[in-house]
């Protein structure tokens, strides 16, 4: 029969609003392809081999039993084609070319489930910065850590977020920065106060890309010890 479907998969997924679903709304807004071509509507990721598991969690969640597919030495892709998915992802405004949009991604998503979203963006396309940092004192050098996080997207989303974080929780230090040429914006947070302020936002999402959530967690683990 044409059309009859090779492999299974839950076309409700993104029906209905959750946290894992507002989490992989994120998590697509930041680091995942949506896109027609011709009768598809086709879901597309490509992601480094070292989340692999990152990338079972999203097919356990839409119940896929769609292959993983290595696209070269250190990257994997991962794609389906669902009409119904690509509608439900677009009515939160997570739209193709979305690289261009203007609009907020998180505007749609109620404030239940925005910490959920933003966990999800952080982990599609946010990063954890831990380096050494030289302090010079008396003519001696001291060397410590210094952490931050970092979360990305476009001007209206961050905005977006710069509210929520503001109103429901503690962070001292909530500024929306141009990173590149007006099309991608940023919210860093590097004091002791507010790391800790994001870890507890991001602990309370039921997904987590664990590379990252232990890349933090470590570092706060340790400042707690000295």
């Amino acid at each position: 029969m044409a059309g009859r479907r090779i492999y299974s998969l839950n076309e409700n997924a993104f029906e209905v609003i959750s946290p894992e679903c507002a989490y992989w709304l994120g998590f697509i807004a930041a680091d995942g392809c949506i896109r027609r071509n011709g009768n598809r509507h086709l879901l597309k990721f490509c992601l480094h081999k070292q989340d692999t598991d990152h990338l079972r969690k999203f097919k356990k969640f839409c119940s896929s039993s769609h292959p993983i597919k290595s696209k070269n030495e250190n990257h994997l892709d991962f794609c389906f084609s669902s009409k119904r998915i690509f509608k439900d992802i677009v009515s939160y405004g997570i739209v193709p070319r979305k690289t261009y949009a203007k609009h907020s991604f998180i505007e749609r998503i109620s404030d239940k489930y925005k910490h959920c979203f933003i966990a999800g963006l952080f982990d599609g396309d946010g990063t954890v910065i831990r380096r050494k940092k030289n302090v010079y004192y008396k003519d001696k050098t001291y060397t410590y850590e210094v952490c931050a996080v970092r979360v990305l997207s476009n001007h209206n989303t961050m905005k977006d977020i710069e509210k929520y974080v503001v109103n429901g929780f503690n962070f001292k230090t909530v500024k929306v920065k141009n990173n590149y040429k007006n099309m991608l914006f940023s919210i860093e947070w590097g004091s002791k106060n507010d790391l800790k302020e994001f870890f507890k936002m991001y602990s309370l999402s039921p997904i987590r890309m664990e590379r990252k959530y232990d890349k933090l967690s470590n570092f706060l683990v340790k400042t707690a010890e000295k």
